[in-house]
């Protein structure tokens, strides 16, 4: 049955056989793009460590715009005071961020081994409940019905 609303269906619990479903599919995503992710999370990484530099370097020269000569009765003060309190939040997200995907991108190359030992482990518990109902199976077909003894003519 089929939730009409995608918000609800975030918070309904997930079934046992969604979550292995889940779960093959990241595995799966791994197996086929994983070192894709892995190098495209390093560039993002890269880029966005090289935004953030340039955001400080940028606000430096928004504050002091001569260096050699410092002027703290500037009018511009102000400005560039909030514009380096501004960008300093921006770097600082750019700088986050691009740990964060550094962070992803040797998790995409390691591979999602926590995913490979569930499907693992539930593999091996579906084919030992499979065997142990074939052998269920087998013994009560083997056995012969115990009826009334017939006499002997």
């Amino acid at each position: 049955m089929a939730l009409p609303n995608p918000i609800v269906r975030l918070f309904r619990p997930e079934t046992d056989a969604e979550c292995i479903d889940r779960a093959r599919k990241v595995v799966c995503f791994h197996e086929k793009y994983g070192r894709r992710a892995a190098m495209f999370r390093f560039a993002l990484a890269f880029v966005l460590m090289a935004v953030a530099i340039n955001f400080a370097d940028f606000l430096f020269r928004v504050i002091n715009p001569n260096p050699a000569m410092p002027n703290p009765a500037n009018p511009a003060a102000w400005l560039g005071f909030s514009m380096g309190m501004l960008m300093g939040f921006f770097s600082g997200v750019a700088a986050f961020k691009g740990a964060h995907c550094l962070a992803q991108g040797i998790e995409y190359l390691r591979g999602e081994r926590v995913y490979r030992l569930l499907l693992r482990y539930h593999d091996g518990l579906v084919a030992m409940m499979r065997n142990e109902n074939d052998e269920s199976a087998t013994e009560s077909a083997g056995r012969q019905p115990q009826g009334p003894e017939s006499p002997a003519p």
